[in-house]
């Protein structure tokens, strides 16, 4: 079987769930993965590997289940990192990644102390190691499950992170004050789960997405009361939001005293909020 014969096969069984460029897209993603090359090669292959065939065809039936490419090959790229990921953790997307460069464009190079709160696979919290060696960070998750793979993905990049089991809404926060702070907390409302993909609403952790329409800021005002108390003066909070209750989030954390500045992601949408301390 060559490539094009590969694609067509895939095409007929997957293009009414995904569409034809993203069943494309899935393709080469599994491809690479297998066969270690880069997907402007894929075409010169007159055959492929034997072997590699009945992987590449289980890949295909766990995608007709709606199961996330991200965990069928057990990894995903984030800010050119490769990521453990696996049920029980949330899959990190492009929209995390433009918070880790707004806090690297505006942060010195100089050692500064991090903490990433909600860290799940401790995407962020890596990100931000790998491009400032001499930060100290460290990263908070409940999740025992996240924690495991967390710990892997420092181990396999080399990278020194520590990483501490706690309840961000419960317990106390330790080893500052730090210079950044930096969460991407659970912020989807109950009521929006229609308007979330299947694939995300079936296998990805729900601790790490939703929040209850009658306290959609609980995960916001708790960090943020954190941050009052454990950023140095001048120090940033940077936060991922929900794009839909932007202006409402703003007016629920005025009260911490903090000079904020809402920005929007790169398909428009109000999706990061920097919370800067005042300094003395």
């Amino acid at each position: 079987m060559n490539y094009d014969q590969l694609h067509q096969d895939w095409q007929s069984e997957l293009q009414a769930t995904y569409g034809k460029e993203e069943v494309t897209a899935l393709l080469k993603l599994t491809l690479e993965h297998f066969l270690k090359i880069e997907p402007v090669r894929l075409r010169l292959l007159d055959q492929l590997p034997s072997e590699v065939i009945p992987k590449i065809t289980a890949v295909k039936d766990k995608l007709a289940q709606q199961q996330p490419i991200q965990y069928i090959l057990g990894t995903t790229a984030f800010c050119e990192l490769q990521l453990n990921v696996g049920p029980g953790v949330l899959i990190p997307r492009p929209e995390t990644e433009e918070l880790v460069h707004w806090i690297l464009q505006e942060q010195d190079v100089q050692p500064l102390k991090v903490v990433d709160l909600c860290t799940g696979s401790g995407a962020i919290a890596l990100a931000l190691k790998a491009a400032r060696p001499a930060w100290e960070l460290t990263a908070v998750e409940l999740s025992k499950e996240a924690l495991v793979i967390a710990n892997e993905n420092a181990e396999q990049l080399d990278l020194a992170v520590d990483f501490i089991a706690a309840d961000v809404l419960q317990d106390e926060l330790s080893g500052g004050p730090y210079d950044v702070m930096v969460s991407n907390p659970p912020y989807v409302r109950d009521s929006e789960r229609s308007l979330m993909q299947t694939n995300v609403l079936e296998h990805e952790p729900e601790m790490a997405l939703f929040v209850s329409d009658t306290d959609p800021f609980l995960f916001y005002k708790r960090i943020a009361a954190l941050a009052a108390k454990h950023l140095k003066p001048g120090g940033s909070l940077y936060l991922e939001i929900n794009e839909y209750l932007s202006k409402e989030l703003l007016t629920a954390l005025a009260p911490f005293g903090f000079a904020m500045d809402l920005r929007q992601d790169s398909y428009l949408k109000d999706r990061m909020l920097k919370c800067q301390k005042k300094s003395k």
